[in-house]
């Protein structure tokens, strides 16, 4: 009687479909995996932009006074300023003193084409497709506003996030 040491062929083919049956388990999960941190990191990615963003304006305007000028999202500089309705922005500018240093201030904010917010040269945040302004309290007009309202629209792969938050101006009389 012989004894066989090797594999038979059928045993070998068998071997090698339970071993791609595994692999493509393994790979399809490692797939989704990775699908699945991409998304977590986008979202996570445009909430913290956001939030930056919206904090960063907050701790700039609260000292200041006024809106001195805006400049709507199709770049047009108009007379938004006794207008009481909101606006989708491209550009605004607001004044005031600066209780850091007591001295006149004019702070920037811009949205540029590449949706990135700038307060005049430094980049703030990424992934903003739109920002909404409108006057505090809301039936006031920009030039007399208490306060604005903010809305950060944002935007990252198929992820969308809305941030928004009222900034009453501390030294308006």
């Amino acid at each position: 009687m012989k004894k066989n040491k090797g594999l038979s062929l059928i045993e070998l083919i068998l071997t090698i479909n339970l071993l791609m049956i595994i692999i493509g388990l393994l790979f399809s999960f490692l797939i989704n995996n990775i699908n699945y941190f991409n998304i977590i990191y986008n979202r996570i990615e445009i909430k913290e932009q956001g939030e930056f963003a919206i904090n960063y304006m907050t701790e700039r305007l609260m000292t200041l006074t006024e809106i001195t000028d805006i400049t709507d999202k199709y770049n047009y500089t108009l007379n938004h300023i006794n207008r009481t309705n909101p606006v989708n922005i491209r550009k605004i500018i607001f004044s005031g003193i600066n209780t850091y240093n007591d001295y006149e201030t004019n702070y920037k904010f811009e949205l540029k084409t590449n949706n990135k917010l700038f307060d005049r040269t430094t980049e703030v945040a990424c992934y903003i497709t739109d920002i909404i302004v409108c006057p505090m309290p809301k039936e006031v007009s920009y030039k007399n506003a208490k306060g604005i309202k903010i809305i950060l629209k944002l935007n990252k792969g198929k992820e969308y996030r809305e941030i928004s938050k009222t900034i009453y101006f501390r030294n308006r009389r």
